[in-house]
Protein backbone atom coordinates (compact mmCIF):
# COMPACT_ATOMS: atom_id res chain seq x y z
CA UNK A 1 0.00 0.00 0.00
CA UNK A 2 1.52 3.24 -0.79
CA UNK A 3 1.59 6.51 1.60
CA UNK A 4 1.91 9.79 -0.08
CA UNK A 5 2.67 13.36 0.87
CA UNK A 6 4.09 15.83 -0.77
CA UNK A 7 6.60 14.72 -3.57
CA UNK A 8 7.29 11.76 -1.20
CA UNK A 9 5.88 8.29 -1.33
CA UNK A 10 6.46 5.25 1.18
CA UNK A 11 5.52 1.48 0.32
CA UNK A 12 4.34 -0.40 3.59
CA UNK A 13 2.42 -3.80 4.55
CA UNK A 14 -0.06 -3.25 6.37
CA UNK A 15 0.09 -7.18 7.73
CA UNK A 16 3.15 -6.68 8.96
CA UNK A 17 1.75 -4.12 11.25
CA UNK A 18 0.71 -4.68 14.83
CA UNK A 19 -3.18 -4.97 14.55
CA UNK A 20 -6.14 -5.43 16.64
CA UNK A 21 -10.03 -7.07 16.37
CA UNK A 22 -11.90 -3.78 15.82
CA UNK A 23 -15.13 -3.15 13.99
CA UNK A 24 -15.67 -7.22 13.58
CA UNK A 25 -12.26 -7.72 11.85
CA UNK A 26 -8.04 -7.78 12.45
CA UNK A 27 -7.29 -4.02 11.73
CA UNK A 28 -5.04 -1.48 11.74
CA UNK A 29 -6.23 2.05 12.96
CA UNK A 30 -5.32 4.64 9.99
CA UNK A 31 -3.02 6.79 12.10
CA UNK A 32 -1.04 4.39 13.22
CA UNK A 33 -0.53 3.55 9.54
CA UNK A 34 0.44 6.97 8.65
CA UNK A 35 2.78 7.42 11.48
CA UNK A 36 4.37 3.79 10.88
CA UNK A 37 5.29 5.66 7.14
CA UNK A 38 7.56 7.98 8.98
CA UNK A 39 6.12 10.80 6.72
CA UNK A 40 5.47 12.99 9.53
CA UNK A 41 3.23 16.15 10.02
CA UNK A 42 0.97 17.28 12.50
CA UNK A 43 -2.39 14.95 11.85
CA UNK A 44 -4.22 17.50 12.96
CA UNK A 45 -3.14 20.16 10.75
CA UNK A 46 -3.14 18.12 7.60
CA UNK A 47 -6.56 16.65 5.78
CA UNK A 48 -6.26 13.16 3.78
CA UNK A 49 -7.79 11.48 0.63
CA UNK A 50 -8.13 7.78 0.43
CA UNK A 51 -7.65 6.05 -3.04
CA UNK A 52 -8.94 2.14 -3.64
CA UNK A 53 -7.30 0.21 -6.19
CA UNK A 54 -9.21 0.86 -8.40
CA UNK A 55 -8.69 4.28 -8.97
CA UNK A 56 -11.76 5.67 -6.85
CA UNK A 57 -11.20 8.80 -4.65
CA UNK A 58 -13.81 10.34 -2.67
CA UNK A 59 -12.32 13.83 -3.21
CA UNK A 60 -12.99 13.66 -6.80
CA UNK A 61 -16.66 12.80 -6.27
CA UNK A 62 -17.15 15.98 -4.50
CA UNK A 63 -16.76 15.05 -0.99
CA UNK A 64 -14.40 16.65 1.37
CA UNK A 65 -11.05 15.97 2.02
CA UNK A 66 -11.08 14.31 5.67
CA UNK A 67 -9.60 15.69 8.82
CA UNK A 68 -6.11 14.33 9.83
CA UNK A 69 -8.21 13.79 13.56
CA UNK A 70 -10.42 11.58 12.05
CA UNK A 71 -7.70 8.61 11.58
CA UNK A 72 -7.96 7.92 14.84
CA UNK A 73 -11.17 6.67 14.14
CA UNK A 74 -10.87 4.59 11.03
CA UNK A 75 -9.52 1.26 10.52
CA UNK A 76 -7.91 -0.57 7.45
CA UNK A 77 -9.66 -4.26 7.67
CA UNK A 78 -6.38 -6.26 6.86
CA UNK A 79 -8.52 -9.51 5.19
CA UNK A 80 -10.35 -7.36 2.93
CA UNK A 81 -8.15 -4.23 2.88
CA UNK A 82 -11.42 -1.84 3.29
CA UNK A 83 -11.88 0.96 5.72
CA UNK A 84 -14.44 0.94 8.04
CA UNK A 85 -15.24 3.71 10.75
CA UNK A 86 -16.05 4.03 14.30
CA UNK A 87 -19.88 4.86 14.05
CA UNK A 88 -19.81 7.90 16.18
CA UNK A 89 -16.90 9.28 13.61
CA UNK A 90 -19.67 11.00 11.21
CA UNK A 91 -17.72 10.28 8.17
CA UNK A 92 -19.64 9.80 4.74
CA UNK A 93 -19.92 6.15 3.15
CA UNK A 94 -17.65 7.10 0.45
CA UNK A 95 -14.41 6.75 2.39
CA UNK A 96 -15.53 3.49 3.61
CA UNK A 97 -12.95 2.12 0.52
CA UNK A 98 -12.95 -1.48 -1.22
CA UNK A 99 -9.33 -2.09 -1.40
CA UNK A 100 -7.51 0.44 -0.13
CA UNK A 101 -4.61 0.93 -2.36
CA UNK A 102 -3.60 4.66 -1.57
CA UNK A 103 -3.30 6.85 1.72
CA UNK A 104 -2.71 11.06 0.41
CA UNK A 105 -2.07 13.23 3.11
CA UNK A 106 -2.19 16.87 2.19
CA UNK A 107 -0.68 19.81 4.31
CA UNK A 108 -1.41 23.34 2.60
CA UNK A 109 -4.34 24.21 0.54
CA UNK A 110 -2.08 24.68 -2.14
CA UNK A 111 -1.50 20.80 -2.07
CA UNK A 112 -5.58 20.42 -2.19
CA UNK A 113 -5.37 20.73 -6.32
CA UNK A 114 -9.34 19.56 -7.57
CA UNK A 115 -9.78 18.00 -3.64
CA UNK A 116 -12.76 19.20 -2.26
CA UNK A 117 -12.19 20.44 1.46
CA UNK A 118 -14.14 20.72 4.59
CA UNK A 119 -12.94 23.59 6.95
CA UNK A 120 -14.38 22.59 10.43
CA UNK A 121 -16.63 19.05 9.86
CA UNK A 122 -16.95 16.13 7.75
CA UNK A 123 -20.46 16.70 5.52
Amino acid sequence: MALVRGGRSVVLRPSMMAARHQLGALSVRLDELWKASNLGGDLDSMRFDLVGQDGFRPSRHGFPALPGSLLKKGYLQLEAVRIEWEPESGVECAYRIKALGMVVGYDHYSDWSGVVVAHDSVQ
